[in-house]
């Protein structure tokens, strides 16, 4: 701490003993009544407001983490029921369940309004092509903290807003339970529990494929597809692929690569 910001408080700390209850309460008021005094250096005054706007940021801080830290304690498991009817351009057809972003906020509303937590996304372009990207800012106060997350838009339909429609209302969701870390969890009674997110060599090496595949002059990759065949929905990231499906889509990438390597 600076000499001058000592002085200051110290003669703050005076003035507290003589003015008892007559001293203003705010920071503002405070700094005005010691600019009144006839021995009070003007050239310190911006080292005094300096110091009351770091411990008012500090003090925000501490809600904020307090705030966001009691919601986690209370919030529930969301549970997933609705269903969804994902149609490929192949004609296939599969099903998923998911938690609605709508009836995550009927779940979590009532807490985030307990403890003052307000959120708000924003959809700034992305520097990626056929990418969304999405900015959720939590807001407790006068503290507020922003969180990013890409997705790749799903590719394949004719109709484009629908695409980024679906695009957004799957980012919503996953970007704020992720961040406020909500259990989802599912029903479905034939869900192995035994199965795991893939391991990040898993994903690189999934990655990687389809890399190899894209990059054949010529070639016709159909993602969706592929990840009906592997039986995941076309919003799923490659790091969700379950432990179950690995060797289905490691095979099934590798069959497809060395059969687009015999026809060059």
């Amino acid at each position: 701490m600076v000499d001058g910001q000592t002085d200051l408080i110290k003669r703050e700390a005076d003035l507290q003993v003589s003015g008892g209850s007559n001293l203003p309460a705010s920071p503002i008021e405070q700094v005005v009544e010691l600019a009144k005094d006839p021995n009070f250096d003007p050239a310190k005054f911006e080292t005094m407001v300096k110091f009351f706007r770091e411990e008012r940021q500090r003090d925000a801080k501490i809600r904020y983490n307090e705030a966001i830290a009691s919601f986690q304690d209370e919030c529930p498991p969301v549970t997933k029921h609705e269903i969804a009817k994902i149609r490929t351009k192949t004609g296939g057809e599969f099903t998923y369940k998911f938690a609605s972003y709508d009836d995550i906020m009927k779940i979590i509303k009532q807490i985030l309004n307990k403890y003052r937590i307000s959120i708000r996304f924003s959809f700034p372009p992305s520097s990626k092509p056929n990418m969304i990207r999405s900015v959720l800012t939590l807001s407790v106060g006068a503290h507020s903290e922003d969180s990013e997350m890409e997705m790749e838009i799903p590719k394949g339909t004719m109709n484009v807003a629908a695409d980024m429609g679906s695009a957004r209302t799957y980012i919503m969701r996953y970007h704020l339970t992720g961040t406020l870390n909500i259990v989802v969890q599912g029903e479905d009674k034939d869900a192995n529990v035994n199965n795991k997110p893939i391991s990040e060599n898993d994903v690189n090496t999934i990655s990687a494929l389809i890399g190899d595949i894209e990059d054949i002059p010529g070639a016709k990759f159909d993602e969706l597809k592929w990840r009906e065949y592997i039986g995941i929905n076309e919003f799923t990231p490659i790091n969700e692929i379950t432990t179950d499906k690995l060797n289905k889509a490691v095979s099934s990438l590798k069959v497809k690569l060395a059969k687009l390597q015999e026809e060059q």
